[in-house]
């Protein structure tokens, strides 16, 4: 301190580099970067007894999946190439279905602190699921603490449905990050860690469901 309570210039630097430090670790250093997440989704259907007609099931995991960031703010889903993954699938004779995909996120990779890219696993991915027999449902699949939880939309009128209205209900299931295979249409399989997805429906027949088929 110089007199006349001024601080000294050489004071000032000898504390410019540790506040620095201190600041960059408080606030974060990070590079955008982005993950490459595995997916496979194992559903069965309880108590299933095939009848004449095969139910396909609809998959879609919204265009909007693994955007962060800034993303939003500089332009929309399709500027970085993304689009509604859809998939059909059918359920075989005991009421099982499968589905797999991978899907880019959007990762920050920390300098300071060293902590690497974050998050360290896939974000929990959202899907749409609706039934063939059932046209007008259409299941929202959400995941919290690795559990799915659901709402029920009536695709007809845009309105909520209460699970004793709908035909399909969501009993239970669970994602757990393990090492997951990956099949592609050409054949190719991709092997590595990724979410595991199993999911529990039942059915049953709303009074009302024959005048909304």
């Amino acid at each position: 301190m110089e007199p006349g309570g001024r601080v000294s210039v050489s004071l000032l630097k000898k504390l410019f580099v540790p506040c620095l430090i201190f600041y960059l670790v408080i606030s974060g250093c990070a590079a955008p970067g982005s993950g490459l997440g595995r997916f496979r989704l194992n559903g069965n259907i309880q108590n299933y007894q095939a009848q004449g007609e095969e139910i396909r099931v609809k998959i879609m995991l919204p265009k909007k999946y693994g955007l962060g960031g800034f993303d939003r703010a500089f332009g929309s889903p399709e500027d970085y190439g993304n689009k509604d993954l859809i998939f059909v699938e059918t359920l075989d004779l005991e009421g099982k279905f499968t589905a797999s995909h991978r899907s880019v996120y959007h990762a920050s990779f920390f300098i300071i602190p060293p902590l690497g890219f974050i998050p360290k696993k896939p974000p929990y991915p959202v899907y749409v699921i609706g039934f063939s027999n059932v046209k007008h449902e259409a299941h929202l699949i959400k995941f919290k603490k690795e559990i799915p939880q659901e709402e029920i939309m009536d695709m007809s009128t845009r309105t909520k449905l209460k699970p004793e209205e709908a035909y399909w209900h969501l009993t239970g299931g669970k994602m757990i990050y393990e090492p997951v295979e990956i099949e592609f249409e050409e054949g190719e399989t991709d092997v590595g860690p990724g979410w595991n997805i199993f999911l529990e429906f039942s059915h049953d027949l709303p009074k009302d469901i024959a005048t909304k088929q």
